[in-house]
């Protein structure tokens, strides 16, 4: 996936998350927030209140179509008219806007003129995923926006795909309301990007594993989006199919697209160690891979999860170190 954007808002300090992302934002009424979150333990919070609330960053790129998603969580519907979720500019003063309405569906603007309205109702207090489309081209633009397995398309002229800014939470259209977004990403390779990350949400079993920093929350050490070796966690150092299981956030089926685990590994000491990692619905395995001898060098594991998942909501983690 060729991305131009991704985030998940996990930082502590709204100031010290605009530095490392380049993202500025407009309004008191936008913050980093723990109150709702999808994956990990932040979200954007848009609340209620007048005015643009927004987080924008300067987007200057070119390119034939481009693909994004986002989870929302509204609390409070707007008002009156509608709430701006996610805006693209374009060249010449052109917008794609995804708005929220009152009655909580999603409507598609472009050229500041609304052009198709969802059928399906957003339900209030509970994560709900939402994708896009962009095409430009001359003869066949396409503006597309899809939500609980519904799809909306325009076809009115974009007639650039060259772009400026790229907002997420403008209000300027009326009514108030609170919503939340998370997991945010925006590239120019698969659509629709599914943008699902799961991350570790609680111990299931921790029995002779051990984490940096103390022994309590484990999954707290690998629970990061973007790889981290300064925490983790680790086995005894002769392990004997000692076992650590975690809770991985609650997921929708994907539409389409591939689906990978990734995590990092290594071993201290001389001994022969091998590690198996499973991804398992509750306690029904369905796919794990064996990593024979491995190094004291840190490196990337990597599976595509080919065996079907019958569960998103109830998924976890199993890893198992041994010294045969």
């Amino acid at each position: 996936m060729a991305q131009i954007f991704t985030t998940d808002f996990e930082s502590a300090d709204l100031a010290a998350w605009k530095t490392a992302t380049g993202w500025t934002s407009t309004g008191a009424g936008v913050t980093i927030d723990g109150d709702q979150f999808h994956g990990g333990s932040k979200s954007l919070k848009i609340a209620d209140t007048t005015g643009n609330q927004t987080y924008n960053v300067d987007s200057s790129f070119s390119k034939t179509e481009i693909y994004g998603g986002f989870w929302i969580y509204i609390t409070i519907a707007p008002s009156a008219g509608y709430q701006e979720v996610f805006t693209q500019y374009c060249v010449s003063g052109q917008r794609f806007i995804v708005g929220l309405i009152s009655t909580r569906k999603l409507v598609l603007y472009t050229n500041e003129t609304l052009r198709k309205t969802t059928t399906a109702v957003i339900a209030l207090n509970t994560w709900t995923y939402v994708s896009f489309r962009i095409k430009f081209a001359a003869a066949s633009t396409v503006a597309e926006i899809k939500v609980s397995g519904e799809t909306q398309t325009d076809t009115t002229s974009l007639t650039t795909g060259n772009t400026s800014t790229t907002i997420i939470g403008l209000q300027g259209n009326g009514g108030t309301g609170t919503f939340y977004i998370d997991d945010f990403i925006l590239d120019d390779a698969t659509y629709p990007p599914t943008g699902q990350f799961g991350y570790p949400i609680s111990d299931v079993t921790d029995a002779n594993w051990h984490g940096s920093g103390g022994d309590t929350d484990l999954y707290s050490k690998i629970d990061e989006s973007t790889a981290s070796d300064t925490d983790f966690i680790y086995s005894a150092q002769t392990p004997s199919n000692d076992e650590c299981v975690v809770q991985m956030t609650s997921l929708t089926s994907p539409v389409a697209g591939t689906q990978t685990l990734k995590f990092r590994y290594r071993k201290t000491g001389s001994d022969q160690i091998n590690l198996t990692v499973g991804l398992y619905v509750t306690n029904t395995l369905v796919q794990e891979t064996t990593l024979s001898d491995i190094s004291t060098a840190w490196a990337d594991g990597t599976m595509t999860i080919t065996n079907s998942i019958s569960d998103y909501t109830a998924l976890r983690l199993r890893f198992k170190a041994n010294k045969p």
